[in-house]
């Protein structure tokens, strides 16, 4: 009689050795990060919403933040890094990403 033999292998070491993958949340730039009251103008980005900074820091722990605008990148990229918060997120862009979360505003 023969039998069919299963042999289980210990993959622990290699499992957590593998890079984990943080999801992504889409930040609105404007009425979400900044005070931004619907009075657009191109070159002037409004000043930080006052706690932004604490929302960031702490989603960046679990998650890649991507910060999602209209405006000119270049300028919202040195909106970011004037207000320190370069640090937090992982890219800026003018296109709605797959993520798992959006943070959006109406305004």
């Amino acid at each position: 009689m023969q039998y069919n033999v299963i042999k289980l292998i210990d993959i622990s070491q290699q499992v957590s050795r593998m890079k984990t993958f943080k999801k992504t949340i889409l930040i609105d730039l404007d009425g979400v990060l900044n005070i931004y009251m619907g009075d657009y103008v191109e070159n002037c980005i409004p000043p930080m919403k006052c706690g932004a900074d604490i929302l960031l820091e702490k989603l960046s722990k679990d998650y890649d933040v991507v910060i999602h605008t209209t405006r000119n990148l270049l300028l919202a990229s040195e909106w970011i890094i004037e207000n320190k918060l370069d640090r937090y997120v992982k890219n800026v862009t003018n296109v709605k990403e797959p993520c798992f979360c959006q943070l959006m505003t109406d305004v």
